[in-house]
């Protein structure tokens, strides 16, 4: 993937579970039956990104998936499935760094990612089915309440929320806290100009803030072109521009990226811009559950029984729970 890896540390946010599939193997342990004792042999692994931490991942990806349909099936106007699809990686990849004490302020009402944080799944589901109830008969949902998590309540104006993240970073900073500040803006979301004087302002007081800025997706397939990210560098702010559909792109950036800023480096900004595959088009704006799978095949991680064992057995926990 070709990106610089961070530091480790205690992690929050995408968590395994209790009971884990079956067919889950530990690391370098992952082979289908019947191979033979060459087949076998230990493969690479990344220390930096374990094996582990990719089936997490993976996990949390098709998790975030399977709860956007089933929120869509709620109801078809569901605002946190739309604005999700397509962008799992982002969050996904984000939140497994994440530590207590760190701050997440969502460019979408935060169930899901709320999910990514901790929150069990009987409760998401009875959010989102309050929230589909609340649609039918034409009210307002209920606002997303902040939580041990971390998660705060949701913003809805983009320049509104990049200026709430701006406070909640001084505030942090003021009392020297190493605790970080994520803030999701959809792309179009903020103007250039409010984007460039709250980079500013972060980068002159070196705020612990990590700014995602989410493309905008099309069937889940991101577009557009890297543009906060030259602002970002004009202000002093690292700007890194990673495949949104690529998740341990994403890890391994998030992971510097808050490893510079609990070391009192300063914000960094990510864009998500979906590369060019020259060589194969059919790659471009890929999405990220593809992604994902096909780079656990690849590094052995992971087998295709045991990806279609996470589906099935989480589809299997969305139906007992709704009964």
């Amino acid at each position: 993937m070709g990106v610089k890896v961070a530091a480790k540390g205690k992690k929050r946010g995408v968590k395994a579970k209790k009971q884990q599939p079956k067919e889950m193997k530990p690391a370098n342990a992952v082979k289908a039956e019947g191979t033979t004792a060459a087949e076998a042999a230990p493969v690479f692994e990344n220390p930096l990104v374990p094996h582990a931490v990719l089936r997490q991942m993976y996990q949390k990806i098709v998790e975030m998936r399977l709860l956007e349909k089933h929120a869509r099936h709620l109801a078809l106007k569901s605002k946190a499935a739309k604005l999700a699809y397509g962008h799992e990686a982002c969050r996904v990849s984000v939140t497994q760094g994440l530590k207590a004490g760190d701050v997440v302020l969502d460019s979408q009402p935060g169930r899901l990612t709320a999910y990514l944080l901790g929150t069990p799944l009987p409760e998401l589901l009875q959010e989102l089915r309050a929230d589909a109830s609340s649609r039918k008969k034409k009210k307002a949902p209920a606002p997303t309440e902040g939580s041990a998590t971390g998660l705060m309540p949701f913003v809805e104006d983009g320049e509104v929320r990049l200026l709430a993240g701006l406070g909640v970073a001084q505030l942090l900073k003021q009392l020297k806290r190493l605790d970080a500040v994520v803030i999701y803006v959809e792309h179009h979301e903020a103007s250039h100009g409010v984007w460039r004087q709250s980079l500013k302002l972060a980068a002159k007081q070196e705020l612990p803030i990590i700014f995602v800025v989410l493309p905008k997706t099309k069937h889940g397939k991101a577009k557009g072109k890297a543009e906060i990210r030259g602002i970002a560098l004009k202000c002093g702010v690292p700007g890194i521009a990673v495949d949104p559909g690529d998740a341990i792109a994403l890890y391994r950036v998030s992971q510097e990226s808050l490893g510079r800023i609990r070391g009192g480096g300063g914000p960094v900004l990510i864009e998500g811009v979906p590369f060019r595959f020259h060589e194969d088009p059919t790659l471009d704006g890929a999405d990220p559950v593809a992604q994902m799978k096909a780079y656990l095949l690849q590094r052995k991680a992971g087998t295709e029984d045991w990806m279609a064992a996470v589906e099935q057995d989480f589809k299997k926990q969305l139906v007992a729970k709704v009964r």
